[in-house]
């Protein structure tokens, strides 16, 4: 996370810190149809997930208003052929681990243990939801979990670019010493979205929970790095703050991020002779 102080955005932490989002090991869960046999994994605590949802293991000072049903959890993620898919914050599969700084190994054990925060949780799920039909479906993922090959990683490092895209251009984008609502090869709508629910210590952060701002475009020179020469950078390592990534991050607009940078890259082929 940036301080507030080196990117003037206001919500943003006094301090900097090397807090990054959640990962989530995203789980498609197919309908069989009938009762499908799952062995219990190691170490379930249904207490985890107790509430992710209305149902009756949540404590009873959990008010429904903070929680969806069952059913509205399971729907957030519906695909066709009856099918799910399972990426829920609030006390579902989301885990903390800061990858960055690992080794190998390290990360080897770290993203097994992420897999045993998504696996509970669909054993929760099956039992104490009444779901015993859903299973890891059998048909996405050649893996021995049925999971997917990576988790879902909200952040990545970001590289310093021709222009560091903050939280203030979205929200103000006329009041700005640089027009750079005037170089977007891409627009965004989402709000900034940050998950850290799962971290120790979430009350210490920003409530970055769907902060609204407006549609905004996304400048060119994210892509372009500051003092690197003949790279062009997609995905979530554009330059943008930590609290705008929250914004960027999200399918529509690394999509977006995705078709610019390929078509830069082809124009500068074209020039060159390539």
């Amino acid at each position: 996370m940036d301080s507030r102080y080196d990117t003037g955005e206001e919500i943003a932490p006094e301090r900097a810190n090397n807090i990054i989002q959640d990962l989530t090991y995203v789980a498609v869960l197919k309908d069989y149809g009938r009762e499908v046999p799952m062995a219990a994994p190691e170490g379930y605590d249904p207490s985890l997930f107790a509430c992710s949802c209305i149902n009756p293991v949540c404590p009873g000072d959990e008010t429904e208003k903070a929680r969806w049903s069952s059913e509205a959890m399971l729907n957030y993620g519906r695909l066709p052929n009856n099918k799910y898919m399972i990426n829920w914050p609030l006390s579902g599969n989301d885990y903390y681990v800061n990858l960055t700084e690992m080794g190998t190994r390290e990360r080897e054990k770290a993203l097994k243990d992420a897999k045993q925060r998504t696996l509970p949780f669909v054993w929760f799920i099956r039992n104490e939801l009444g779901y015993s039909n859903l299973a890891p479906a059998d048909d996405e993922f050649p893996t021995a979990d049925s999971l997917p090959f990576i988790p879902y990683y909200r952040e990545s490092r970001r590289i310093h670019g021709k222009v560091r895209f903050t939280l203030n251009h979205i929200t103000e984008p006329y009041d700005q010493p640089d027009k750079l609502y005037r170089t977007c090869p891409a627009v965004g709508d989402y709000p900034v979205d940050h998950h850290h629910s799962a971290y120790t210590g979430p009350a210490t952060l920003p409530d970055l929970s769907f902060y609204p701002v407006p549609s905004f475009g996304l400048p060119l020179g994210t892509l372009i790095p500051e003092e690197v020469d003949g790279l062009i950078v997609a995905e979530k390592s554009i330059s943008v703050t930590n609290l705008v990534n929250g914004a960027t991050r999200l399918r529509p607009v690394v999509l977006q991020i995705g078709q610019a940078a390929g078509r830069q890259t082809w124009k500068e082929l074209k020039i060159s002779g390539l």
